[in-house]
């Protein structure tokens, strides 16, 4: 395989892990738990602190972006802060 080829292999793999991952999503429990969370952040009833409010938010970015890892790390900051 040459570097053409490569990089046309690697652009397939993205484009792939993109649709795929969004299925996926589309299709899953975790998308009732975002749609939660969403809600929590548009709905709130200042029952909650800015602080995790915010952190909500970021970890709800996260989740749309697929960077679980980061999401992971999210869930465990707004659990130490609860």
């Amino acid at each position: 395989m040459n570097n053409k080829e490569l990089k046309e292999f690697l652009d397939e793999l993205d484009s792939l892990i993109d649709d795929e991952l969004s299925e996926f999503f589309n299709n899953s429990v975790l998308k009732s738990k975002f749609s939660t969370l969403v809600n929590i952040i548009v709905w709130n009833d200042d029952s909650l602190d800015d602080d995790i409010i915010d952190k909500l938010d970021v970890l709800t970015d996260n989740i749309d972006s697929f960077n679980f890892k980061d999401v992971k790390d999210n869930i465990d900051e707004i659990k130490d802060l609860l």
